[in-house]
């Protein structure tokens, strides 16, 4: 994965999502937040790593957020204490 697009930030969500999902306990209530391109992009790392959104529950859980290597394709969630 050399570009980032749309499409990649929405696959990468999706892809989160059904991992939060299944750490939850009501997964129902896990909700998605893609970060727009152009703040995705001012996110990316010299390694390549760039955030791409977050992950939230109406449940006092924490939250996600959601990060994307753009050279391998590989995600990432780290833990957010909203």
């Amino acid at each position: 994965m050399a570009t980032l697009t749309e499409a990649a930030i929405a696959q990468a969500m999706a892809r989160a999502a059904a991992v939060a999902r299944s750490r939850s306990r009501d997964p129902a209530w896990v909700h998605e937040l893609a970060d727009p391109l152009d703040h995705v992009l001012a996110s990316l790392t010299e390694d390549g790593w760039c955030q791409v959104g977050s992950l939230t529950s109406a449940h006092p859980e924490p939250g996600w957020h959601v990060w994307l290597n753009v050279h391998t394709g590989a995600g990432r969630l780290r833990r957010w204490d909203h």
